[in-house]
């Protein structure tokens, strides 16, 4: 978007022809992907891809699929154009994998990254 010099507003758009009868695509969605709140919907993330002319894969790279599981019993991942990203995890865990999910997450924020 920035390379392109487009703000959310066009590419509010841009999508329009590309929206199936009463799909709505508002700047408030646009702004909730880019800051990382919530990935896009296989929908959304279509008509996304159309509008900057590239795949779904080329928006989002294979190996990072954003939701592992059904229900609450999910790992949920929610990717930032900064680079991070926010994880919710809610399911049971053999003890020793959860204790190195707590040791990395410790060791990053000790890093001074985001944990």
């Amino acid at each position: 978007m920035l390379e392109r010099g487009w703000r959310q507003r066009d590419v509010v758009t841009k999508a329009q022809p590309f929206l199936p009868p009463k799909r709505k695509f508002e700047r408030h969605l646009i702004s909730s992907w880019l800051s990382g709140r919530h990935m896009p919907d296989r929908i959304n993330m279509d008509i996304l891809a159309r509008v900057f002319g590239k795949t779904i894969a080329d928006l989002v790279p294979e190996g990072s699929a954003t939701v592992i599981g059904q229900g609450e019993k999910a790992i949920q991942m929610s990717i930032a154009t900064n680079g991070t990203a926010r994880l919710k995890l809610d399911m049971e865990l053999p003890a020793d994998v959860a204790v190195q999910i707590m040791a990395l997450a410790q060791k990053t924020q000790k890093d001074g990254k985001p944990a």
